[in-house]
C-alpha cells in the first residue's frame, strides 16, 4: 500500500496538471484537494466498526479501493490525452530534480506547509489530549477543518490563481504561524485548540493548491512528473517527522514552548517567502 500510494501520489498530479488548461491549473489541484478531504472525512466514519472486525475486512476495503481507482484510471483516460511526454530518461530525470538549486531552494522553503500538516493532523491531538480535552471534541475541530477546506478551497483557489502560486504563500505561512501562535498562547485549552485549526485551516485553503502548482512551473518541459516526485519525497519526510519531533520538544520544553518554536520557524519561513516571490516567479518553465 505505501508503494503504490507513494507512486499515486505525484503521478496523478503530473496527470492531472498535463490535464487542465496552464491558466486552471491551482483552481483543478484544489478541485483535487477538495475531493481527498471529503474522502478522509467519509473515510473516518467507519472506522471504527473497520477496526472491529480485524484486519482482514480492512485488506479488502483497501483492496477493493485501489482495485476501482485501477478501474476509472482505465475506462476514463481512454484515448488521446494531451499529456506531457518525457524528454529524457527516469534516472536523467531524477538526477536533474537534485541538481536544481531553484527547486531545492523553494522545497527548503516549502516544506514548512507539510510539516505544519503534520503537526496540527499528528501532534495537535496528542496535545489537546494533554490539555484534557476529549476525543468527540478533538474530533469535531478536525472534521471542522475537513468541511473549511472542501467549501472554501476552489474559490479561494480560483480568486488567488491570477497572482501566480507564488504570491500568496508567504501569507500562508505566516497564517500557520499564528496557528501555532493561538496553541501556545490562547486563554483555555478548548478555545486554543479550536481557534489555532481555524486559523491553519485558512492557510491549508492557499498552499495546498499552490504549492503544487508553483512545483509544476519550475519543472523544464517532460520533466513535471518528476518534480513531482521529489516534492513528494520532501512532503513525506515533513510530515513523518512532525510526531518524532514534537514528542522531543514536548518532553524538553513542553507544548508551549514547542509551539512558539514552530511558529517563529514558520514566520521566518513566511518572510523568506515573501521576499523571493518575485524571484520564483521569474525563474517558473512552465
Amino acid at each position: 500500500m505505501g508503494i503504490a500510494g507513494a507512486a499515486n501520489m505525484p503521478v496523478a498530479t503530473a496527470l492531472l496538471l498535463d490535464l487542465a488548461p496552464p491558466e486552471r491549473r491551482q483552481a483543478v489541484l484544489a478541485v483535487n484537494y477538495t475531493g481527498m478531504s471529503v474522502a478522509y472525512t467519509l473515510g473516518v466514519m467507519p472506522a471504527g466498526y473497520v477496526a472491529e472486525q480485524g484486519y482482514g475486512l480492512l485488506a479488502t476495503i483497501s483492496s477493493i479501493g485501489y482495485l476501482l481507482v485501477a478501474i476509472l484510471y482505465t475506462v476514463a483516460l481512454r484515448g488521446t490525452l494531451p499529456l506531457q511526454i518525457a524528454e529524457s530518461r527516469l534516472i536523467t530525470a531524477v538526477l536533474s530534480v537534485a541538481r536544481d538549486r531553484v527547486f531545492l531552494g523553494f522545497a527548503a522553503l516549502a516544506f514548512i506547509f507539510p510539516f505544519a500538516m503534520g503537526q496540527v493532523v499528528t501532534a495537535s491531538p496528542l496535545f489537546a489530549a494533554d490539555q484534557g480535552l476529549g476525543e468527540g471534541y478533538i474530533g469535531l475541530v478536525l472534521g471542522g477543518n475537513s468541511i473549511i477546506v472542501a467549501l472554501l478551497a476552489v474559490p479561494v483557489a480560483s480568486r488567488i490563481e491570477p497572482m501566480g502560486p507564488f504570491r500568496m504563500l508567504g501569507a500562508a505561512a505566516a497564517l500557520v504561524a499564528a496557528a501555532f501562535v493561538c496553541y501556545a498562547l490562547f486563554p483555555g485549552a478548548a478555545a486554543a485548540y479550536m481557534a489555532g485549526t481555524v486559523v491553519f485551516s485558512f492557510g491549508e485553503l492557499v498552499f495546498s493548491s499552490a504549492v503544487p502548482a508553483a512545483v509544476a512551473r519550475l519543472a523544464p518541459p517532460g520533466r513535471r512528473g518528476a518534480y513531482q516526485g521529489g516534492w513528494a519525497l520532501v512532503q513525506s519526510l515533513s510530515m513523518g517527522s512532525a510526531l518524532f519531533l514534537s514528542g522531543l520538544l514536548r518532553d524538553a520544553i513542553g507544548w508551549r514552548g514547542a509551539w512558539l518554536l514552530y511558529a517563529g520557524l514558520t514566520l521566518a519561513v513566511a518572510a523568506v517567502l515573501f521576499a523571493t516571490r518575485e524571484r520564483f516567479q521569474k525563474t517558473q518553465n512552465g
